[in-house]
């Protein structure tokens, strides 16, 4: 089960864990593999993925934190990072943003201490056990 206190995932504990992988399941499903301090694996699923972005993922993606915002919370920055463009685009962003608050989307972050950088704007976040195969 995930927990979400003031926007920051704190069920499971992911601070300090590594992000193993990323699965692009289904043309909307992603799936982040992530290995806890503890030594358990979870998958961190997003279901109804709109857009994506991750960067520099390298060989020990160490998390700092995840966070999770929908609803009146998105901003014209989760929009703009989701999407990869300047957050300073006045023609289409603002559209968007009303767009993506109006369908309760929801954007997740993860930010790293070292490592992968992600932003996904989907319809949910779940937590499943962690597959050792790709589907």
């Amino acid at each position: 089960m995930i927990t979400v206190k003031d926007e920051m995932l704190v069920s499971p504990s992911v601070h300090d864990g590594s992000l193993m992988g990323i699965l692009l399941e289904k043309p909307d499903r992603v799936r982040l593999v992530v290995e806890l301090v503890t030594g358990e694996s979870v998958s961190l699923v997003m279901d109804g993925v709109r857009r994506m972005k991750a960067d520099d993922f390298r060989g020990g993606n160490i998390i700092l934190s995840v966070s999770v915002t929908s609803g009146s919370d998105l901003s014209i920055a989760d929009i703009a990072d989701a999407y990869g463009m300047s957050h300073d685009n006045t023609t289409y962003l603002p559209r968007a943003l009303e767009e993506h608050r109006a369908a309760g989307l929801t954007v997740v972050r993860v930010d790293p201490s070292y490592g992968c950088t992600l932003v996904c704007l989907c319809n949910a976040l779940s937590m499943e056990a962690a597959r050792s195969t790709v589907p």
